[in-house]
């Protein structure tokens, strides 16, 4: 849901119970930049992979601790461990700092 060159991957959950967090995150990236999306295995849902380029689509952070699907995605960690922790937030953050410039 939403417009923007940002796609943040979050459980519904996670992004109720850590609305703070997200928000944050979401105004230091741009909030009008940033839309929301949840993983689907249904072809008729969303917008798959490789049409995200052409929706406007240049990030896609997932906050989660699993694996990623392929190059391309910014693993965030679990919203809990990031709410908890400022070492992973610093970590997050060096991560995106090559992209805000992007």
């Amino acid at each position: 849901a939403g417009s923007g060159r940002w796609l943040l991957v979050v459980a519904d959950a996670d992004r109720a119970r850590h609305a703070t967090l997200i928000e944050d995150i979401r105004a230091a990236l741009g909030a009008d930049e940033c839309r929301f999306g949840t993983w689907s295995d249904s072809p008729e849902s969303g917008v798959a992979a490789e049409d995200w380029a052409g929706h406007g689509i240049r990030h896609v952070l997932v906050f989660s601790d699993g694996s990623l699907p392929g190059p391309g995605f910014v693993q965030c960690g679990a919203p809990d461990r990031l709410a908890s922790s400022g070492e992973a937030r610093r970590a997050l953050w060096v991560r995106l700092r090559p992209l805000l410039a992007a």
